[in-house]
């Protein structure tokens, strides 16, 4: 319960494992996670945002539409529209290493 960071680069992970990080509750500490060139899409990344205890998650290389990658790299954090839900999702700046 006290892993703080998870590197998960290059390991072909898709939307539905970027779902399934989300999702996972036994990971309460988790603050960075690297999911950069895997096969994530929109729907993976955003779910990934949603996670506020996240601060750095590199997400280049991914299969995410220019808008959420270009988002993912921006100063500060920003709001993306979850597409069809009207709700909003924050998305953190990656830190590189």
């Amino acid at each position: 319960p006290r892993l703080r960071t998870l590197g998960l680069h290059c390991n072909e992970l898709t939307d539905d494992g970027g779902c399934a990080l989300a999702r996972a509750t036994a990971l309460p500490s988790l603050r960075s996670l690297d999911v950069a060139y895997n096969e994530i899409g929109d729907a993976g990344l955003i779910a990934l945002a949603g996670r506020p205890a996240l601060t750095m998650w590199p997400a280049d290389g991914n299969m995410a539409s220019e808008e959420v990658l270009a988002a993912s790299r921006t100063p500060g954090r920003l709001t993306i529209r979850r597409p069809g839900r009207g709700a909003t999702a924050p998305l953190a700046r990656p830190r590189h290493r």
